[in-house]
């Protein structure tokens, strides 16, 4: 039969299941006011968590320590979900051919080790309450931002040739150089003397003009 509809007026309400999977029974009710009819519909709503939560933790470099050549990286990922919370947080990484996964206490926590001169990837795990999971890699880089530390030999003689003239290499100056990731080169220069000042170089020559005086030598380290 034909109904004529005006003034119509519309209202619901909500029955909400809880849980991962939400449902929503939402009970419609139309109302005529022009022949007084009142009419109800059931609508099913499904409210489905199937993503993981978002994680953010950026790329970074840290110093290698003042005596061991290896760093330390604070690993504290931002880790968010839009419907559920999060239940686990878990990294993954590996140094020298170990593989190690750790759980991410709140507050996060310090991972230490890191070697120099490579990029470690680390890989970040989160699980959210629903049992959906999310990964995220980021690197580390482990820079050496320590100078070496140059000490000389205080005590050294030459010795001089036949011809009058002999050489002193930055080893044999050299006494206990030292740097956290290793001296690459040792170069040695002479201040002063009959022979004046040198220029850098892996050893330094003297002669016969210099018997008997004191000469200044200076030593560089680099690593």
């Amino acid at each position: 039969a034909h109904e004529t509809a005006c003034d119509l007026s519309f209202t619901y309400s909500d029955a909400t299941s809880n849980g991962c999977n939400q449902r929503i029974i939402r009970t419609w009710t139309v109302t005529n006011w022009c022949t007084t009819v009142t009419r109800t519909h059931k609508q099913t709503i499904d409210i489905i968590d199937n993503e993981g939560p978002s994680i953010e933790m950026p790329n970074g470099s840290v110093s290698a320590g003042a005596i061991t050549c290896d760093g330390s990286v604070f690993i504290n990922p931002t880790v968010s979900d839009a419907c559920s919370s999060i239940a686990s947080v878990s990294v993954t990484y590996t140094i020298g051919g170990n593989s190690n996964t750790l759980a991410i206490p709140t507050g996060g926590l310090f991972v230490d080790g890191i070697p120099f001169g490579s990029t470690t990837t680390f890989t970040i795990q989160a699980k959210d309450a629903c049992g959906n999971f999310s990964t995220a890699t980021f690197e580390v880089d482990v820079n050496d931002n320590a100078a070496p530390t140059a000490l000389c030999d205080n005590d050294v003689y030459v010795a001089l040739g036949g011809s009058g003239a002999g050489t002193l290499s930055a080893q044999n100056v050299d006494g206990g150089s030292t740097d956290n990731c290793g001296i690459v080169t040792r170069e040695v220069r002479r201040l002063n003397g009959c022979l004046g000042a040198s220029d850098w170089g892996t050893y330094v020559q003297f002669d016969c003009c210099d018997t008997g005086s004191f000469v200044r030598l200076e030593l560089r380290v680099t690593d």
